[in-house]
């Protein structure tokens, strides 16, 4: 096992634990484009992974990937709040 694939496997950990929340029903989630290209940019990179035999990296990175695309699925279907949507019209 590469180091790198160390140091890769543990900072995509963090990153899966850090979107757990979003996972809620009453969580605040990003707009369902910006999670669908989240997903597809990493389903990206674990296929890169993969290819580059890190694949520790490449399994996690799948798994967050399919995280993303949960979200979204919730974000596409139905009256979600945003993240950055303001409550009140700036002017």
């Amino acid at each position: 096992m590469l180091w790198q694939d160390v140091v890769i496997s543990i900072t995509q950990v963090v990153m899966v634990l850090a979107v757990v929340p979003m996972l809620r029903k009453d969580a605040p989630r990003p707009s369902w484009d910006v999670a669908l290209i989240t997903s597809v940019a990493l389903f990206t990179l674990a296929v890169t992974y993969a290819t580059l035999l890190l694949l520790l990296s490449c399994f996690i990175t799948f798994f967050m990937a399919i995280e993303w695309f949960v979200i979204t699925t919730k974000a596409w279907h139905g009256g979600d709040r945003k993240l950055d949507t303001p409550s009140d019209p700036p002017y």
